[in-house]
């Protein structure tokens, strides 16, 4: 359905939703994000769907990279470390189904965690 791909174009992607997931699902799911803007985004990744569609998953004003030392928000490491679900944006294209990925991003964290418990 959908793979990360480095480097893939993501020019003209907006904001589209959100979803929320653990950060640290993320990284052992999809592996190391790609480190943000440095500036208000500390790490996502962009995705390509089998039609060609282009999507991005990422962090947004949520650490320290944004607030600042001292403002009681976390650091990016602890961030991306955590297991409890937080607020991450989709973006795509305009006229992208980005509930459809939505819905797939969902079903690969459930996937995920059953396979965990089945582990366990």
């Amino acid at each position: 359905m959908f793979q990360v791909v480095r480097g893939a174009d993501a020019d003209g992607t907006h904001l589209l939703g959100e979803v929320k997931l653990p950060p640290a699902f993320m990284v052992k799911r999809f592996g190391d994000h790609d480190g943000g803007d440095g500036r208000a985004c500390s790490g996502g990744w962009t995705f390509l769907g089998d039609s060609g569609e282009v999507f991005t998953v990422y962090e947004r004003y949520g650490t320290t990279l944004w607030h600042g030392r001292g403002s009681g928000a976390p650091t990016i490491r602890d961030f991306w470390r955590s297991c409890e679900p937080v607020r991450l944006h989709i973006g795509g294209r305009s006229g992208a189904d980005w509930q459809g990925f939505r819905k797939w991003l969902r079903a690969e964290y459930r996937a995920f965690v059953k396979a965990q418990q089945a582990g366990a």
